[in-house]
């Protein structure tokens, strides 16, 4: 582009009162997290295939006003995350922390537990734990789950407890297991503590 970059492009769109989604198209790989950094809600590899780019259009539509709006209002410089970064076939997914319930371990890589779905990331548990402490809490070695999306513990009789959320997932009744180690922290989380 002339002038300017797309990511300098993407910087300036995004201080616009209403400011659009911004899908970025390109060859390089190695430009996703910038591109993330400006607010991208998408990024698609060339070659460009209909339905990838549909599906990053289709995505990009879902975002309300509003929520574009707050993405943009955020500060550009913020040491932690707004979202994480899901490669799906040849294209990055955006998904915003917001939008996650758990973070489960899935052999060498972290599954990613979100309203629209299940999707597979690189980031360690232990990554994830360190840089959203505030949010998420550690309910064994292999999940953390969102604060706030936690609806009850339950005890069994033999004296396993569960995290039950307030949507409802996973899809079994039993929830979540929380491992003996974690379950004080867990309900002092709960209280706010």
């Amino acid at each position: 582009m002339p002038g300017m970059d797309g990511i300098e492009t993407a910087h300036h769109l995004n201080a616009m009162d209403k400011a659009p989604a911004v899908v970025f198209t390109t060859a390089y790989d190695e430009y996703a997290i910038d591109a993330f950094d400006a607010r991208a809600i998408g990024y698609v590899l060339k070659p460009i295939r209909r339905e990838r780019l549909e599906g990053a259009l289709d995505h990009a539509a879902r975002l309300s006003g509003n929520a574009l709006s707050e993405l943009a209002a955020t500060d550009g410089i913020d040491s932690k995350r707004k979202h994480v970064c899901a490669r799906i076939k040849d294209e990055l997914r955006l998904i915003p922390i917001a939008d996650i319930s758990y973070f489960s371990a899935d052999q060498k890589y972290t599954c990613v537990h979100h309203r629209e779905g299940e999707d597979l990331i690189d980031d360690s548990l232990k990554a994830l734990e360190d840089e959203f402490a505030a949010e998420f809490v550690r309910i064994h070695r292999g999940a953390l789950v969102k604060v706030e999306s936690i609806d009850r513990i339950d005890k069994e009789p033999g004296g396993k407890s569960h995290v039950i959320l307030r949507d409802g997932s996973p899809d079994d009744d039993e929830g979540l297991i929380i491992s003996r180690r974690h379950v004080a922290n867990v309900r002092r989380r709960l209280k706010g503590g």
